[in-house]
């Protein structure tokens, strides 16, 4: 309740829009908003630090100082704050863009579309990446793999005999539609049985 005064020790509790939980800034529309400007800066600053310091013309070392200090910087803990905004989306995709139209320029390539530079790079885009990091995710608490209870989490379905690990839909709000527990249902019941 917005308009309700909560109290600690007769102090009252001032309100916030956002806060910082294990390095995620978490706000109160759960778009995390705040969280990807945050990350984005950061990364593009470490970005430039890294064209600039790297003296080598070689696109695979420039490409190594990009997987090792900027992207962590894009994926930590995305299965938290996974942006559902194209806006977003679009931010983030954006530094992966600009490091690798920047490398091709130091390495002295012909400059090529952002799709042709990441098969050339190695690389796939930061979307595709936090997708696998939720289905990885998915399979290691249905498997028992982490602290989380998987019954807690999610309910399997009991119509389908021959995928014993099918997830059944949850009630969802405007709010809770990211969420990671909710996000993950279609992507997981797409997957071949196979996989």
């Amino acid at each position: 309740n917005t308009k309700q005064n909560y109290f600690l020790n007769n102090q009252i509790i001032h309100k916030t829009e956002c806060f910082k939980d294990l390095g995620v800034l978490i706000d109160d529309k759960l778009n995390f908003s705040q969280h990807t400007t945050k990350i984005v800066k950061n990364a593009y600053f470490k970005a430039h630090q890294i064209l600039k310091i790297l003296k080598s013309r070689s696109l695979k070392i420039l490409i190594q100082g990009y997987t090792t200090y900027v992207r962590p910087q894009l994926e930590y803990a995305s299965e938290v704050w996974n942006p559902m905004l194209k806006q977003n989306i679009t931010k983030i995709e954006k530094v992966q863009k600009f490091y690798t139209r920047v490398a091709f320029k130091k390495a002295g390539l012909v400059p090529v579309p952002y799709t042709q530079r990441l098969i050339k790079c190695d690389l796939k885009e930061l979307t595709k990446r936090r997708l696998v990091t939720d289905l990885t995710t998915t399979f290691k608490i249905l498997k028992g793999q982490t602290h989380l209870s998987p019954q807690k989490f999610f309910t399997l379905t009991s119509r389908s005999k021959r995928r014993t690990l099918l997830l059944q839909h949850r009630n969802k709000s405007t709010k809770t539609q990211n969420n990671f527990f909710n996000r993950i249902i279609n992507p997981w019941n797409r997957l071949p049985e196979s996989a």
